[in-house]
């Protein structure tokens, strides 16, 4: 970034990366999780450490680590594994060092496509789902919602 003044991460947006790193990770078995954490590029560690708890055993690795290296870490990490989560994160962190467009921008080129359907070979709910997860499959949602209980059921009326 030549000229440009590099955007202070929020510090919310940066532990939020750290946390699904440390959770993706700590998913695996634990005597796999030191194999794991060197081949992002955290520092190694004994196996006893990551058997008292893998979470931490990762948490602690990112905790000193500049918000360019966890998301190298979170990048490398998701090179090998899917993780939607972790990769939307990732992308937010990414995206706090491009530069903005601004709002009367945004508003412009909406209005733009607002007259025309975003595409005609197939419904546009399906074309939005291949996009982003049209479904609520947060894993800290609360219980009383359905798996498959859609953010948007298609419908105009505001009810």
């Amino acid at each position: 970034m030549t000229g440009q003044k590099a955007v202070p991460s929020p510090p919310a947006l940066v532990n939020e990366l750290r946390h699904l790193v440390a959770s993706a990770i700590s998913d695996f078995k634990a005597y796999d999780v030191p194999k794991v954490c060197e081949r992002i590029g955290l520092a190694d560690g004994t196996s006893e450490e990551a058997f008292s708890s893998k979470y931490k055993y990762v948490k602690t690795r990112l905790a000193s680590l500049h918000v360019r290296d966890v998301l190298k870490a979170a990048r490398a990490f998701l090179e090998e594994n899917e993780n939607h989560w972790l990769s939307e994160a990732a992308d937010k962190v990414a995206e706090l060092e491009i530069a903005t467009i601004s709002e009367i921008t945004r508003r412009r080129v909406v209005g733009l496509f607002g007259k025309w359907p975003i595409c005609t070979e197939i419904e546009e709910m399906d074309f939005l789902r291949r996009l982003w997860p049209i479904v609520i499959t947060h894993p800290l949602r609360c219980a009383w919602i359905s798996e498959s209980m859609p953010l948007w059921d298609g419908s105009t009326s505001s009810a």
